[in-house]
């Protein structure tokens, strides 16, 4: 099919072009109203109990607080296999497959094949509607952390003075709102409507082309076999 012969099908299918048009026009326009989202970051550190060897419970490193960290990310997540990044800086929102508001996991450093667990932090990530949801989900999250930790040094039998603390880092996140481009989406839905509307008329085209050659070759044997 050449372009004169595509132009005269679209023009002779102009009802398919409106049909389809006026679709992807519609869907053009709900692209730009879209809502923003709103994204926060938190880092919540398991602090080692001060000692006199170790006063700085801030640069306190040990495996097992690492371990407790990833005790109470799976306690919180459960065992199911989580979706991995690449980065542990990627934001996970909008994420395929997770419909979930709020994230907490243990910090890997490592890459999507080969995890590296290396410090005692649970990094949170918070999405909502308004920035007051999110501020109200990291909140809640840091309070779920506190609450399991203190569950779980109960089961244990750990005496106060040897409790792990925690601290948010920082204790009040940025709150970033994400909003895609209305533009840039509505153009490019209407370019794919452009492309279904050719592609239907061709389907057309090609059934129409189709039936009337097996016509022909139909009216050919009947004339043959009467001139027989």
């Amino acid at each position: 099919m050449t372009l004169a012969d595509l132009m005269r099908a679209l023009l002779r299918r102009w009802y398919v072009v409106l049909l389809v048009m006026g679709i992807s026009f519609g869907l053009a326009y709900t692209a730009t109203r879209t809502e923003p989202v709103y994204h926060a970051r938190t880092e919540v550190v398991l602090l080692a109990p001060a000692s006199a060897r170790y006063p700085n419970e801030l640069v306190t490193t040990s495996e097992s607080l690492i371990l407790t960290a990833g005790i109470l990310a799976e306690q919180i997540n459960g065992t199911e296999q989580r979706l991995k990044f690449g980065s542990a800086l990627v934001n996970p929102v909008g994420s395929p497959g997770i419909g979930e508001d709020t994230w907490i996991q243990l910090l890997d450093t490592g890459n999507q094949w080969v995890p590296a667990f290396e410090q005692q932090v649970l990094v949170v990530d918070a999405t909502g509607a308004t920035p007051e949801r999110v501020s109200e989900r990291i909140v809640s999250a840091t309070d779920l952390i506190r609450t399991e930790l203190a569950a779980l040094e109960r089961d244990q039998g750990v005496e106060g003075l040897n409790s792990i603390g925690i601290r948010s880092s920082p204790e009040t996140p940025r709150i970033d709102e994400i909003d895609g481009s209305g533009m840039r989406a509505a153009g490019m839905t209407l370019i794919l409507g452009m492309l279904a509307t050719i592609g239907v008329v061709t389907i057309l085209e090609v059934r129409r082309s189709t039936r009337a050659e097996a016509s022909s070759r139909s009216s050919n044997g009947i004339a043959h076999e009467l001139r027989s």
